[in-house]
Order: structure tokens, then C-alpha cells, then sequence
């Protein structure tokens, strides 16, 4: 019978271990989260934003919707996630009327695989209607859903909005969790 040696004993023993720590471990992946960049744009938003450092806003002479989709995928096990959030600025969310300016909002859309239908999922998510100079967390409602992976395809919906071309709303990126996730 062939020995091991002591390096390739301790390998097989350190594979072992970490297989068993895995399938052990809770499931981290409890979190969604994507960073602006990585979200797809609507046709209409092309030519209309710049991506920095994977965040997305618009382009100086545009005040054009902006429009992105980021596709969620199901990788958070028996921890549900129960709030949206995002991360922006925003310079200017009023004009000197006090009409809304620049603007981001987010919301979280099922769609039903069977028949294609759309279905939104808990409240929209808002950005305040006060100056974000640096980047924040805004926190959405709490809602309740199965998200069923099987039958439905899921995504979240961001639009990127001014109506003045000194406004400035930037997105960061969208994810969702919960409140008893293991990462928070």
C-alpha cells in the first residue's frame, strides 16, 4: 500500500474540511445587490447617461429618462428578502418651484413565466426630497413575497429622472435583503 506524504495528506484533509464548513455554513448569499453599471439600459437611455466607477447618471445636455434593468437571481435559500434599497445622490430633488427635479426611483417587478404577465412587487422605492451631495443607503418598505424562482422571472426597475439639466441624480446600485439575514 502506497504512503502519502505529509503535504498531500494535509490537502486532502484541508478539501475535506472545507467541504464540510460549506455545506455546514448559513447561507450568506442571503443579499441581493448589483451595481448601476451592471443593470441593462432601455433602448431609450442609450447615448443618454455616463457609467462611472459603475455608477450611472446622465450625460451633460440630457434630461432624458433613464431607464435600467437588473435581473435578480435567487440565490438566497430559506432568507427572504423583505426591502428594496439603492444607493444615490442627488443634488437637486427640487426646482425653485419646489416641482420635482432629479429623481430616482426603484421597484422590484415579477414576471409570470407562464403568460409573460407583470406583476410589481412591494411598494416603489423614492428617492427623498432632500440633497444627497454624497452617496447614501435609502431604505425601502418592508413587503412580503415567495419569489418563486421556478414559474417567475424577476427584476428590478430604476429610473433615473431630471427635468433641468443642473439637477443630478446618481445611482450607485440596487440590492435587497432582509431583516434577519445572516449579512446584516
Amino acid at each position: 500500500m502506497a504512503t502519502l506524504f505529509p503535504s498531500k495528506m494535509l490537502l486532502r484533509i484541508a478539501i475535506g474540511l472545507a467541504g464540510l464548513a460549506a455545506a455546514g455554513s448559513p447561507a450568506w448569499a442571503s443579499n441581493w445587490s448589483m451595481n448601476a453599471s451592471s443593470c441593462v439600459p432601455n433602448d431609450t437611455a442609450v447615448n443618454q447617461y455616463f457609467v462611472t466607477g459603475g455608477s450611472v447618471t446622465h450625460r451633460p445636455g440630457s434630461n432624458a429618462l433613464i431607464t435600467l434593468y437588473c435581473p435578480i437571481t435567487g440565490t438566497w435559500g430559506s432568507n427572504k428578502p423583505t426591502f428594496l434599497f439603492m444607493t444615490i445622490m442627488n443634488n437637486k430633488p427640487f426646482d425653485e418651484l419646489r416641482n420635482r427635479d432629479a429623481q430616482i426611483s426603484a421597484q422590484i417587478i415579477r414576471i409570470v413565466a407562464s403568460s409573460g404577465t407583470l406583476v410589481k412587487i412591494g411598494p416603489a422605492l423614492n428617492s427623498p426630497g432632500r440633497t444627497i451631495a454624497v452617496g447614501e443607503r435609502i431604505q425601502g418598505q418592508l413587503f412580503a413575497h415567495p419569489f418563486d424562482f421556478k414559474n417567475s422571472y424577476y427584476y428590478v426597475r430604476v429610473d433615473i429622472s431630471r427635468k433641468s439639466l443642473t439637477g443630478f441624480a446618481k445611482l450607485f446600485g440596487v440590492g435587497m435583503s432582509c431583516l434577519t439575514c445572516p449579512a446584516n
